[in-house]
């Protein structure tokens, strides 16, 4: 019976029920049943007494209580996430969940009605946290159901929800249709790094629901710079080999394409992964032409890096030089020229020059072998003093063909405070530096002729770090003074010498993420931003949508370069692609999340409830026992009838004088009886 508001309720209590009492009934218990065996039914009037002195030992009474009905309370759960969205079941959701809330409210006003939603976690759609958390504030007491509004595609382990004990229930209205015509693909294993070189491998799962088990499914992959297709296996696992050629970040998109018969969605038709591809170990060569400070630094700044196999050579002693003195006996060796600038020459992924001239054991052959390795892709970096500007300087050679800067004077040994210019502001390899706190250089040379980049320069515009990128492909970089080691010993407070030395060095091997005219996206909300420097002219980008249509860009000029802005209305996987720059990346998605878009019955169904679609017109119906039929047609909700007590009366069942006379009366009876 449902029951509201105050009511009273009345119970008989025995409060006298002590253990002298059960000794009392168990010696009764005991003569009655000898008494029945030797003397027949008639001896039981003797126990007449017996009866009436316990139940005055019981010393019963009645209580009365004022009892006020607690409210019932339901709790509807409101599955908000992806898997709804893209698959377009949130509509019927939510009109289910309107349809539930309406009809508790106007057939049961005094419930009360919790909500939740479920959304995304970090591993897709989990019911159990969501159900849990608002369970524990909660009087659980008081709880009558709880109705889930959901598509069962749930991340929760099976064997989690059966652990699940409640005695109340526990429904599912569920969305969508199961088993519809879908083709996904999901990456199942990426590794986060990968060598230059290197093969490795990453693993992909691609289902299509419309085609038998280990059926060819059509797999594209898309790097930028190629579009490379493959043949997948369909529901398993298909491993696929790939050799990065340069370091930086490589993004991979996986897709398939749709189903011509059309499908649940086709934002699971594509899914990406991105490498971080770094260089198995460097070599490089650092020539330095006198023992300086400097010198020591950038030994000290190579040799700490574990990824760099580093050679170098103070120039200390000429291989032409006629010695009386055994080789073996001397405490220098001839500089390996030959060696170095002619046989190994291409083994070098750097090549660093620290004070360098002009001296007989660069002749102009290694000069040109040098000008050579740089044309064919290789990477030189200059450290020039005032040596730059005398006699037998390097620049005027045959390196002057690829060296960026041409010497004019000396600079004066005067302090001065490097500069970011214009340039250097936006180029990737310095525009992460601010010059605020800068500590001062001093010497080097004062330029005669430019080419190339400047990125830092003088207070009087002479610069000091330049780089220039030839049209064959390599790469030479000049820092125009020899007193950057200043920044490592903290003089003036220092400054960014390692972060500036590694990215110049960077740079110069090709680095993608340090190229000039990179784009850049930032997604705040649904809004796309996507920068570009102001190295491009008039750039245009595609933009590829979660459907696999395209629109292009629109760019607009900025003060630092170009910037383009999209409103993002689709769940899934989009790409902005420019040349061979290919940017991936998700929106309102979770990669587990898409892989599972598949209405599931299973899962609701181990709840302690059941489960309705979401086009049942199914009525609220709250009982306080569950029905012996459960019609397809009641969501049965259970009347917990919890109440509070507000106030309390006793009544004596009988005085204990009363009972003690009734039981002298019984004694006599059976005294007169006996007589």
């Amino acid at each position: 019976m449902i029951f509201s508001g105050t009511f009273s309720a009345q119970q008989l209590v025995f409060s006298g029920i002590t253990p002298l009492f059960w000794v009392f009934l168990g010696l009764g218990v005991i003569l009655g049943v000898f008494a029945l065996r030797h003397k027949g039914w008639a001896a039981f009037l003797r126990f007449i007494p017996l009866g009436l002195l316990l139940l005055a030992m019981s010393a019963p009474y009645f209580l009365q209580e004022k009892r006020e009905k607690l409210p019932n309370y339901v709790l509807l759960l409101d599955d908000a996430s992806t898997s709804q969205k893209v698959t377009e079941r949130l509509p019927a959701t939510q009109q289910a969940l309107e349809r539930v809330t309406a009809d508790l409210k106007k057939n049961y006003p005094d419930v009360v009605i919790e909500t939740a939603k479920i959304e995304d976690g970090a591993t897709g759609t989990t019911v159990l946290p969501v159900l849990q958390q608002k369970l524990s504030t909660m009087p659980l007491a008081q709880l009558s159901g709880v109705v889930l509004f959901s598509d069962g595609a749930w991340q929760d382990d099976a064997a989690e929800l059966q652990k699940l004990r409640a005695d109340f229930p526990i429904h599912t209205v569920l969305s969508g249709e199961p088993n519809q015509p879908d083709r996904a693909v999901r990456v199942e294993d990426s590794p986060p790094y990968a060598l230059v070189g290197k093969p490795y491998q990453v693993t992909v799962v691609v289902t299509d629901t419309t085609a038998p088990k280990n059926a060819d499914i059509p797999l594209f992959i898309e790097t930028g710079e190629d579009k490379i297709p493959f043949t997948a296996k369909n529901y398993e696992k298909t491993v696929l080999t790939l050799k990065p050629s340069h370091a930086g970040t490589q993004p991979l998109l996986f897709s398939v394409p749709p189903l011509e018969a059309g499908e649940l969605t086709l934002a699971n038709n594509r899914a990406m992964a991105r490498v971080q591809v770094m260089r198995d170990r460097l070599k490089v060569l650092l020539v330095s032409g006198h023992p300086y400070a400097g010198g020591r630094s950038w030994r000290s700044l190579l040799k700490s890096d574990p990824q760099v196999d580093l050679v170098h050579f103070n120039i200390l002693r000429s291989p032409f030089k006629f010695d009386i003195a055994a080789e073996k006996e001397l405490a220098l060796i001839p500089f390996p020229v030959d060696e170095l600038f002619s046989q190994k020459i291409r083994q070098f992924d750097l090549i660093v020059f620290d004070s360098v001239q002009r001296q007989a054991v660069l002749s102009s052959f290694y000069l040109q072998n040098m000008v050579e390795y740089v044309r064919q892709g290789g990477a030189l970096l200059m450290i020039n003093g005032a040596e730059y500007a005398r006699p037998q300087n390097l620049y005027d050679s045959v390196l002057q063909e690829i060296l960026p800067v041409a010497p004019a004077t000396a600079r004066e040994p005067s302090l001065f405070k490097p500069m970011l210019t214009e340039k250097g502001k936006a180029h990737p390899v310095s525009s992460i530096f601010s010059n605020d706190q800068w500590g001062r250089w001093t010497g080097g040379v004062n330029a005669a002729q430019t080419t190339g980049k400047v990125l830092l320069e003088t207070p009087d515009k002479q610069p000091l770090l330049v780089l220039r990128q030839l049209e064959q492909g390599g790469r030479v970089a000049q820092i125009l003074t020899d007193s950057i080691w200043l920044w490592q010993r903290g003089f003036e407070g220092g400054g960014p010498y390692q972060a500036l030395l590694q990215r110049t060095a960077h740079w110069l091997m090709k680095e993608p993420d340090l190229e000039t005219g990179q784009l850049k996206t930032r997604l705040e909300g649904n809004v796309l931003t996507v920068q570009q420097d102001d190295t491009a002219v008039n750039p245009t980008a595609t933009l590829s949508l979660p459907d696999g249509t395209t629109q292009p860009l629109v760019f607009v000029k900025t003060g630092s370069g170009y910037q383009a802005t999209q409103t993002l209305t689709q769940i899934g996987i989009y790409s902005v692609q420019q040349a061979t720059q290919l940017l991936p990346f998700s929106y309102g998605m979770v990669e587990q999340e898409m892989a599972a878009l598949q209405v599931d019955e299973e899962k609701p169904k181990i709840l302690s409830g059941t489960v309705f679609p979401v086009e049942s017109g199914a009525a609220i119906e709250l009982s306080p026992s569950k029905p012996v039929a459960l019609l397809s047609d009641v969501v049965w909700l259970k009347d917990r009838a919890a109440y509070q007590v507000t106030g309390r009366e006793q009544h004596p069942f009988l005085p204990v004088a009363v009972l003690v006379l009734i039981a002298l009366g019984g004694v006599l009876i059976v005294w007169w009886r006996r007589g």
